[in-house]
């Protein structure tokens, strides 16, 4: 996980993710997230979701990229015509 991530997890005093759905496509897994976090200083609910692509070889995560747009995301995993 890159540093940045978890600054950015660091402004919340809450922080919720709900997986909704998960596609194996082998090489590629797909990941749609429903995400919850409540301000640390301002108490302000933010809710969000996003569909993450893990990329795996040999059993090991090489890659995981998130977007705002799942049909970018469905098109990394191999799974739009």
């Amino acid at each position: 996980m890159r540093e940045n991530w978890r600054e950015t997890l660091a402004a919340f005093g809450e922080v919720d993710f709900q997986v909704e759905e998960v596609i194996d496509r082998g090489e590629h897994v797909l990941a749609a997230v429903r995400e919850h976090e409540v301000g640390r200083a301002s108490g302000v609910p933010v809710e969000a979701t996003h569909t993450a692509v893990w990329t795996l070889a040999e059993g090991e995560v090489t890659r995981m990229q998130i977007f705002s747009d799942r049909l970018a995301a469905l098109e990394v995993a191999g799974l739009r015509e």
